[in-house]
C-alpha cells in the first residue's frame, strides 16, 4: 500500500509541475508572438523614433550586436558586421529570445534580427 501511495504522489507532483510550467509559459509565448508581430512592421530605413513608437523603449542599447547565442546565427552576425550600424537596440522577450535592431549615424534601421538559445 505505501509503495502505491508513493507512486501516486509522485505522479501527482509531476503532473502538477507540468501544469505550472505550462501555465507560466503560455503568457510568455503570447508576449513573444505579440512583440514579433510589431517587430515585423519595422523595415530597413525606418527611423529610430518610429521604431521606438512601434516597439517601445528597448531593454538595452549596445554598440555590439548580439542574439541569444552565436551558434546557428552566424549569418546574422555576418550581416551585422557588414552593416553600418553604430548602435543596437535590444529587446529581451521570454527567457531566451532577443530582438536586435541596428541603427546607423543617420538614425535609421540598417539591420534587424532576432534569435533565441
Amino acid at each position: 500500500m505505501s509503495r502505491y501511495l508513493i507512486v501516486s504522489i509522485g505522479i501527482f507532483v509531476a503532473f502538477s509541475l507540468a501544469l505550472v510550467l505550462l501555465y507560466y509559459s503560455i503568457p510568455m509565448n503570447v508576449k513573444v508572438r505579440s512583440f514579433n508581430e510589431a517587430f515585423t512592421q519595422i523595415e530597413l530605413g525606418t527611423t529610430e523614433k518610429e521604431t521606438l513608437r512601434i516597439l517601445g523603449e528597448p531593454d538595452a542599447r549596445e554598440t555590439l550586436f548580439r542574439l541569444g547565442r552565436t551558434d546557428g546565427f552566424e549569418p546574422a552576425y555576418t550581416r551585422a558586421a557588414a552593416s553600418s550600424a553604430k548602435q543596437y537596440l535590444l529587446w529581451f522577450r521570454s527567457v531566451d529570445v532577443i530582438f536586435s535592431i541596428g541603427i546607423d549615424d543617420q538614425g535609421v534601421v540598417v539591420i534587424k534580427e532576432s534569435g533565441s538559445t
